[in-house]
């Protein structure tokens, strides 16, 4: 039998991410080359980079008049949250309790999903977050075979919950492609983030609003040459973005993925990833001033 130290559910945010093509990393890979994942989200150590972030963001005005209770909130949150990995899955979760309890689950997703994709070989997630009951704690046998009562030594890690199931299936069956869900249930004026960079896009295709994180990505490393060129046109810019060692990765990924034969379900997903890539090139141009794109395209392969 087993006792559980805390043997209720508690209401949650939850997020369950899914490492894409593990199946085939598993097969194609060193067992060094597939920890390696799972040390970039460990070793990263997350939650310690959203409480870096919360220091450098604390002098600005973006917490406002509150910021000290914001604050003190969202490190609570952070403290409470847990990072959870099995086989190809990664669960995110903290107690709903926090104004800023959203806001950490979105953000760790968004740091999670850069650190793979700051791989040497970009390592994709899909994911979706949830509200509802969750356990996550130890369960422990009260005795064993001989009667004898059992310590932590032999205890199993648990976790479940309609939370759970719910996060689950809304990424299997809604996420669909490389990005993590929010739905507007779930968002119900909760923040998504404490950070204005950190936001939701929309899909027009199915109205499913995702975390920002790949625009975040492409975009965190274009450096613009100051004074170097008089007048900044459209192709200066759009230079930019494309020499990035980001924007690079991802069109290696995305060329290697579709230039062969495959999966039809797999080759959409990379269709979606290069539209979206495309999509973020017009949504950075606007950003620079340049606001007619309809005939503008950029050559990826």
């Amino acid at each position: 039998m087993y006792y559980m130290a805390d043997n209720k559910y508690k209401e949650y945010f939850i997020a369950f991410l899914d490492i894409l093509g593990f199946k085939n990393i598993i097969n194609g890979s060193s067992f060094d080359d597939v920890a390696n994942i799972f040390k970039a989200i460990f070793d990263g150590d997350s939650k310690k980079q959203l409480l870096v972030n919360l220091e450098k963001y604390m002098s600005s005005e973006g917490l406002g008049e509150d910021k000290t209770a914001v604050s003190n909130h969202y490190k609570e949150a952070v403290e409470k949250a847990k990072i959870y990995i099995m086989s190809d899955s990664v669960i995110i979760a903290t107690p709903s309790i926090y104004p800023e309890s959203l806001a950490v689950v979105c953000d760790l997703c968004d740091v999670i999903t850069i650190q793979l994709l700051d791989m040497k070989s970009p390592v994709l997630l899909r994911g979706a977050i949830s509200k509802g009951e969750f356990y996550i704690g130890k369960g422990v046998p009260d005795k064993n075979d001989d009667g004898i009562k059992q310590n932590d030594e032999n205890s199993n890690m648990l976790v479940f919950g309609k939370g759970l199931v719910d996060a689950y299936i809304a990424q299997e069956k809604y996420a669909v492609v490389p990005r993590v869900i929010v739905s507007k249930s779930v968002q119900d004026g909760n923040k998504v983030s404490l950070y204005p960079d950190v936001k939701l896009s929309k899909d027009e295709e199915d109205g499913y609003e995702y975390l920002s994180t790949l625009y975040r990505y492409l975009t965190k490393d274009i450096i613009e040459e100051a004074n170097s060129v008089e007048e900044k046109d459209m192709s200066y810019y759009e230079r930019l973005y494309q020499d990035t060692k980001a924007y690079k990765k991802m069109m290696k990924l995305i060329n290697s993925e579709l230039s062969g034969y495959n999966d039809l379900t797999i080759r959409k997903k990379y269709i979606w990833l290069e539209n979206e890539i495309q999509r973020i090139r017009k949504e950075y141009l606007k950003s620079r001033g340049f606001s007619s794109l309809s005939d503008a395209y950029i050559h990826t392969s």
